[in-house]
């Protein structure tokens, strides 16, 4: 079985991860993803696409669906 959620310690570690699966291994990646917060909350980059917008949007959407995961 595969990955396909990856944690890393440090943002340095992650990104040097996310570059080699991107261009190397031909990966998807979907994010930044925030964890633990109260609420739905996405920082985007300026340059990000359409794609990932609509990725990063559909998450957290999919959790408002079930009324008990947020407050």
């Amino acid at each position: 079985m595969s990955a396909n959620v990856l944690v890393f310690p440090e943002l340095a570690a992650a990104n040097v991860a996310y570059k080699l699966l991107d261009r190397l291994g031909g990966a998807k990646a979907v994010g930044p993803l925030l964890m633990g917060i109260s609420k739905p909350f996405n920082v985007l980059h300026w340059a990000t696409d359409m794609e990932n917008v609509v990725n990063v949007i559909t998450i957290p959407l999919s959790c408002l669906t079930k009324k008990s995961d947020f407050p």
